[in-house]
C-alpha cells in the first residue's frame, strides 16, 4: 500500500470515534508483536525508569513521570506476552529502528518524528484520558496527549488481543492472538470521567488489587501509596460524614459560636463526638469558611494531604433534625443550604489552589442520598456551584432491582420516587453528575446481585449523554464471584463511544465474559446466572431498610417500634407470596404510609435457588478442565451464600409467627443458628476491600433471638 493511501486511512479513521477494522487494509506482517520500542528519557533502561518511582516529586518531575508510566505500560505488554510464552524485548525510543515493534509514543514525541501524521489525528478530542492506536510502516502505534492516555491505550490493546481481567486473583489469557494487525486500530476517550469503587479507609489498598483495578481502566478508589496513583493516574477518594463530626464536635467551639449550629423547636443543638449527630448549620457562611480552612490545612499536610477527590457528607437520615433558623429558611431547602455550604468550601479549594497553597485541585464531592435527593429551590446557590471544580453525586440507596428503573414505574414507587428526582434535579442544575450504585452495600452481603440484566438501561437512564463518575460501594477482594460481571460492565460501558447502544456493548461483554471463563460451557452457566439475578431482583423489598428485614428485626432497629407486634405479622405473608402490591413505608414517618411494589415472593426465590442447586451441580460434574471448575466454583460459593440468606429470611419469618402465636420455637432457633453458622464461615461475606461489617446482618438476627428469649 502506498504511504498516501496509509495516510488517507489514518485521516478516515481519526474522523470518528471509532473504526471498524475491515474498512481499512494494512501491510503489517502477522509477525508485529516482536519489540517494544518506548520512549525512557533522561532514564537509559526500562529498570533504570521503575526503579526510580518512588523517589520523584509526581507533580514536579514531569519529564520523568511520563517516563515512569511509559517503561510500566511496556512492561505490561512484555509480561503479558510471557503469559503466552513469547518474549518481546523492549528498548529505548529512537526516530530509526527496526520493523515489527509496537510503539509507545506520547503526541510530543509523534509531533516531532512524525508530523504528518500527528496532523491527522485529532488530538483534542481524546482529552486528557484518550488515546490511539494505529499501524504505520510495519509498525503498531500507541499514542495519546498524556502518560496516563497511553496506559490506557496499552490496556485496550492487551484487552484486543485477548486479555481479561475479572478478578485480582486470576489474569484470563487467549489462546492465540489475533492476525490481522487492522483489528487492533481504534481510538477512544472514556464516557465517564472518574470510574471505580467507594473504597475509604485509613489502610492502604493492596497492592494486586491495585493492579487489577488499574488493567481494567478504572481511575478513582481509595487510599493508596502516592506513587502507584500517580503512575496509575487514579485519584484517590476520601472522605465522609466523619468530617462534619470531627469538626464541629471540637471542645468549646459551640459556646464560642452557637449560631454555627442548628436552631431547632428555639434550640441550637450541638455536635456530638460519637454517634448520631445533628447537622450545625449549612447556611451560615461563617461556619463554612471555618470548616474549609481546617480542610485545607488537612489536605496540604494532614490526614487528607493525597486526596484528590472529598466528599464532604451531611448527616442524612430520613428523621434526622433540620435547621429551622431564619437563615437556613431564607436560604432554601435543606438542599439549598448544604448547597450554599458546598459553594464556599469549593471557592476556597480553588482559592487555595491559586495560591499554591494546594499543589493540586481538589474535587468536591457533594451528596444526594436521603434528604438531601429533594431537588434544589434556590437557583443563586446553584449557579455559583455550576462554576466551580464540584461533582454532584447520586447515591439511589433505595432503588429497586426487579426492573430497569425506568421501567414500569407505577408498579415501583421507589424507583418512580428515583426516577423523577434524578431528572429534576438535571433540569435545575447543570452539574457535572455522578452515580454511586449499591451492588455490593452491606444489606445486600453475600447475595449474587449482578443486575446484568438491566445494566445498560440503568446506565442510559443515570447518564444520558455524559458521566462525571460512576462507581458503586465496597467491592470484594478477592472472589468477586458473579459480581465480576457487573465490574466488566462498569468498565466497558464506561469507555463507551458515542455512537454505540449501550445494550449492543453490554450484550457484547456478557457474552465474552462467560465465553472466556467457562468455554463449552458458556450458554449453561450464563442460564445460572440469568436465574440467579431473577431470584434476587427482590433484594430491595425483602433486605432494605423499607421492606421485610425491617418489619422482621423493628424491635433491634427502633427502641419503640414503629409497628405493633399485630401488625407487624400480618405484613410477613405480603413478601412471601410476591406480585404486585402496597407494602408499608412508615418506618421512619407516617406508619400508615405505603408504597407500591411488583417484586419476586420470598419462597418463590428459595425454590429457584433449590432448583438451581440441582442444574450447577449437574453441570459440575461434567467440567473437566480444572480451571473452569475453579471459577465455577467461585460462583457457587456465591450462589450457596444467597441461599443461605433467603432461607435464613423465610427461618425468621417462622420463628416471628411462631413467637407471636406463642408456639414452639426450639427446632426453628436451631436451623437459624445452623444458617447463621454456615453463612459466619463463608468466604464471601468477609471480603470486601471497604472497613464495613459484611456480617453486621448476622448480628441483628442473634441480637433478635436473644430479645425474644427476654
Amino acid at each position: 500500500m502506498c504511504f498516501k493511501k496509509i495516510l488517507a486511512c489514518i485521516f478516515i479513521f481519526f474522523m470518528g470515534s471509532r473504526i471498524n477494522a475491515n474498512e481499512l487494509k494494512s501491510d503489517l506482517p502477522e509477525s508485529i508483536f516482536k519489540n517494544i520500542s518506548v520512549y525512557l528519557h533522561p532514564y537509559k533502561s526500562l529498570n533504570e525508569a521503575l526503579e526510580d518511582q518512588k523517589n520523584i516529586d509526581w507533580d514536579k518531575d514531569i519529564e520523568k513521570a511520563k517516563s515512569i508510566t511509559l517503561a510500566y505500560a511496556a512492561k505490561e505488554i512484555q509480561d503479558h506476552f510471557r503469559l503466552l510464552n513469547k518474549e518481546v524485548n523492549v528498548f529505548n525510543y529512537k526516530k530509526s529502528f527496526a520493523k515489527n515493534n509496537i510503539v509507545i509514543l506520547s503526541r510530543e514525541e509523534l509531533n516531532l518524528n512524525y508530523k504528518n501524521i500527528a496532523g491527522k489525528i485529532n488530538f483534542e478530542t481524546l482529552g486528557n484520558q484518550g488515546f490511539a492506536i494505529f499501524p504505520y510502516k510495519k509498525n503498531i502505534y500507541i499514542t495519546a496527549n498524556s502518560r496516563i492516555g497511553i496506559l490506557y491505550g496499552v490496556y485496550d490493546f492487551l484487552k484486543k488481543i485477548g486479555f481479561s481481567w475479572y478478578s485480582p486473583e486470576e489474569t484470563i489469557i487467549p489462546k492465540k492472538i489475533k492476525k490481522n494487525p487492522n483489528y487492533y486500530k481504534t481510538i477512544e476517550k472514556p464516557f465517564v470521567g472518574l470510574r471505580g469503587f467507594w473504597t475509604f479507609s485509613e489502610k492502604n489498598l493492596p497492592t494486586e488489587y491495585i493492579t487489577w483495578f488499574a488493567r481494567n481502566r478504572f481511575n478513582i478508589i481509595g487510599k493508596m501509596p502516592q506513587y502507584l496513583s500517580k503512575k496509575l493516574g487514579v485519584k484517590v477518594w476520601g472522605g465522609e460524614h466523619n468530617l462534619i463530626q470531627e469538626e464541629f464536635s471540637k471542645k468549646n467551639l459551640f459556646e464560642q459560636h452557637p449560631d454555627w449550629y442548628s436552631l431547632y423547636n428555639g434550640e441550637r443543638i450541638p455536635v456530638s463526638s460519637k454517634g448520631n449527630y445533628v447537622n450545625p448549620s449549612y447556611a451560615n457562611p461563617e461556619m463554612a469558611e471555618y470548616f474549609s480552612e481546617r480542610l485545607i490545612h488537612r489536605l496540604i499536610d494532614g490526614d487528607l494531604k493525597n486526596i484528590d477527590v472529598l466528599n464532604i457528607w451531611p448527616a442524612d437520615k430520613k428523621r434526622d433534625k433540620l435547621d429551622q433558623s431564619d437563615l437556613a429558611k431564607s436560604t432554601g431547602n435543606f438542599t439549598d443550604t448544604v448547597l450554599k455550604f458546598y459553594s464556599i468550601i469549593a471557592k476556597n479549594l480553588a482559592k487555595a489552589y491559586q495560591e499554591k497553597r494546594l499543589s493540586r485541585k481538589v474535587v468536591l464531592a457533594g451528596i444526594s442520598y436521603h434528604l438531601t435527593m429533594e431537588p434544589p429551590t434556590n437557583m443563586d446557590v446553584v449557579k455559583e456551584l455550576e462554576n466551580l471544580n464540584y461533582i454532584h453525586i447520586f447515591y439511589p440507596s433505595t432503588r429497586d432491582w426487579t426492573t430497569a428503573i425506568n421501567y414500569k414505574m407505577a408498579e415501583s414507587g421507589a424507583n418512580k420516587r428515583i426516577y423523577s428526582t434524578i431528572n429534576l434535579w438535571k433540569e435545575k442544575a447543570n452539574f457535572n453528575f455522578g452515580v454511586v450504585d449499591y451492588n455490593n452495600k452491606s444489606n445486600y452481603s453475600g447475595l449474587a446481585l449482578t443486575d446484568h440484566v438491566n445494566f445498560a438501561s440503568n446506565f442510559d437512564f443515570f447518564f444520558k449523554n455524559s458521566a462525571g463518575l460512576y462507581a458503586y460501594m465496597h467491592p470484594i477482594k478477592t472472589n468477586p464471584g458473579p459480581l465480576q460481571l457487573t465490574n466488566s460492565l462498569i468498565s466497558d460501558l464506561s469507555w463507551k463511544s458515542f455512537d454505540e447502544e449501550s445494550e449492543t456493548i453490554s450484550r457484547r461483554t456478557t457474552k465474552k465474559y462467560y465465553k472466556s471463563k467457562y468455554g463449552r460451557w458458556a450458554t449453561q452457566w450464563s442460564t445460572i446466572y440469568d436465574e440467579m439475578m431473577l431470584s434476587v431482583s427482590n433484594a430491595k423489598s425483602i433486605y432494605e431498610l423499607e421492606s421485610l428485614n425491617t418489619v422482621l428485626f423493628q424491635k433491634v432497629y427502633w427502641a419503640v417500634p414503629p409497628y405493633s407486634d399485630e401488625e407487624a405479622v400480618k405484613f410477613i405473608p405480603l413478601y412471601r407470596k410476591g406480585g404486585l402490591q402496597d407494602l408499608p413505608d412508615g418506618f421512619y414517618n407516617d406508619k400508615n404510609a405505603t408504597i407500591k411494589a411488583n417484586f419476586m415472593g420470598l419462597d418463590e426465590s428459595i425454590k429457584i435457588h433449590s432448583n438451581l442447586e440441582l442444574k450447577w451441580n449437574s453441570i459440575l460434574e461434567k467440567v473437566k478442565n480444572p480451571n473452569i471448575r475453579a471459577r465455577m466454583n467461585n460462583d457457587i460459593m456465591w450462589f450457596k451464600a444467597t441461599k443461605s440468606r433467603y432461607k435464613l429470611m423465610a427461618l425468621i419469618c417462622d420463628y416471628s409467627l411462631a413467637t407471636f402465636n406463642k408456639d414452639k420455637t426450639k427446632k426453628i432457633r436451631e436451623n437459624i443458628i445452623q444458617e447463621i453458622n454456615y453463612l459466619k464461615n463463608s468466604k464471601v461475606t468477609d471480603d470486601v476491600i471497604s472497613p464495613v461489617n459484611q456480617r453486621d446482618f448476622l448480628r441483628v438476627a442473634q441480637k433478635l433471638l436473644e430479645i425474644n428469649e427476654k
